[in-house]
């Protein structure tokens, strides 16, 4: 019984150190700016002719220094009818031309972060509505591996920022999250998600407890059915 239950205790731990590794190892970028009509998008309400600027926070979580790319982008929709984005080096043609990153290349110290600003410029005379784009954050070859040829090939790496982006006469300021409030989303995501561990180990748990007593109870049924022939 106790192999039995600690089979998927272990194979939990030992993945666990490897999903962490995973985790830690990354780079990952986010509005600097919590909204609280949509967190972590951006959100902007700009009046044609005019501008705003924002924030975005990237942070480095590997061992080694990384340069990352930013650029304004256009969304279109995929042949899945999903929403996707055009690549950096495409020609941007609606609202991804209306950002304009402060440094269109950062280079980024191990375990460090990084703020870059970015305007938001909306052309004159811009139809009164709503307008999605993206920011591109490309992460330059933070891993690699080597092909059957023996070949090492680089792994670069793409993550979009949304940007909502309201066209209006009459622009409001977006509500922006206090940290403390910022804090208790994070924790919330946090306890949510480590709730959901805990619920599928004790599934798990049960199911082998359970198992082991019907298989326990059939072999008790059986010997006594052996008995009573005797």
């Amino acid at each position: 019984m106790r192999k039995n239950i600690l089979l998927p205790v272990l194979v939990l731990l030992t993945l666990a150190p490897q999903l962490c590794l995973a985790q830690a190892m990354s780079v990952t970028s986010r509005p600097a700016n919590i909204y609280k009509v949509s967190p972590y998008e951006f959100t902007a309400e700009i009046k044609p002719g005019e501008s705003a600027v924002d924030t975005v926070l990237i942070t480095n979580s590997t061992d080694q220094p990384t340069t990352i790319t930013l650029t304004g982008v256009d969304p279109f929709t995929n042949q899945e009818g999903k929403t996707s984005y055009k690549l950096s080096t495409d020609t941007q043609t609606d609202a991804g031309l209306w950002i304009v990153p402060e440094q269109k290349t950062v280079e980024i110290a191990p375990k460090q972060q990084a703020k870059v600003n970015f305007t938001i410029s909306v052309p004159a005379g811009t139809e009164l509505k709503n307008y999605l784009a993206g920011i591109s954050v490309d992460v330059k070859s933070i891993a690699s591996f080597n092909d059957k040829n023996g070949q090492q090939v680089r792994i670069n790496v793409r993550k979009i920022e949304k940007v909502n982006i309201k066209v209006t006469d009459n622009p409001q300021p977006v509500e922006i999250m206090t940290y403390q409030g910022a804090i208790s989303w994070a924790q919330i995501y946090l306890w949510s998600s480590l709730g959901i561990f805990v619920l599928a180990l004790a599934i798990i748990l049960f199911t082998q407890i359970k198992k082991r007593r019907l298989k326990k109870k059939h072999g008790h049924s059986s010997s006594i059915g052996t008995e009573e022939k005797k």
